[in-house]
């Protein structure tokens, strides 16, 4: 991972014991057209963590808001580059992950997405990296979401969905998800991570 990647990994699931390796601080992708952030149309970096904010109400299991910055996020990315430690390159569907909590979801981001980028759930993904991963955490809110904040906002979930990227690693969510009421101490814990997340990109 890029260093700015490993910082944030390892403060959120690591309490701050994973280093990063010095050969990989000239990770980082050359976007194939600019992208604008849709919070202050700065246009999204080309290495780190980022939190691409998508407002939307009373989604659960798919959001196609989401799928729709994430259609144009990846469009943004193809035909750009990538320079990792382990050599240079195009940026192609290989090099591209999307993922999402959510069968329903994935199977929405594949129609769309017609195989321009690699779609899955966390579990099809761990053990694997690519320059760039999109997580969408699709849920508008705690409440909205199937089996709880427990399962969208799991450690050990978001963990290796944020660290399959090599250079740049983008999560797409509703905001509204960090601003939810904790009905228990380890969704208190879970809604402070993500808000730092989203701090933090």
């Amino acid at each position: 991972m890029e260093p700015s990647i490993t910082a944030v990994v390892s403060e959120l699931f690591y309490d701050g014991r994973l280093e990063a390796s010095r050969g990989n601080a000239a990770n980082a992708i050359q976007w194939g057209r600019p992208f604008l952030s849709a919070s202050g149309g700065k246009a999204l970096p080309e290495r780190g963590l980022v939190f691409e904010p998508v407002h939307h109400s009373g989604c659960s299991v798919t959001s196609e808001a989401e799928i729709e910055r994430i259609e144009q996020i990846v469009a943004a990315l193809l035909g750009g580059s990538y320079c990792h430690a382990r050599g240079n390159g195009r940026l192609s569907e290989e090099e591209i992950l999307v993922i999402a909590p959510y069968n329903v979801q994935v199977n929405r981001l594949r129609q769309r997405l017609e195989g321009k980028a690699r779609v899955g759930t966390v579990d099809k993904f761990q053990g694997q990296e690519a320059p760039v991963a999109i997580l969408s955490l699709t849920a508008s809110s705690g409440e909205d979401a199937p089996r709880g904040l427990g399962f969208l906002l799991s450690p050990n979930r978001l963990n290796v969905a944020i660290s399959r990227a090599q250079c740049l690693s983008i999560v797409v969510g509703s905001p509204a998800l960090a601003s939810g009421l904790a009905n228990t101490i380890e969704e208190a814990e879970q809604i402070d991570r993500l808000c730092r997340m989203i701090q933090i990109g």
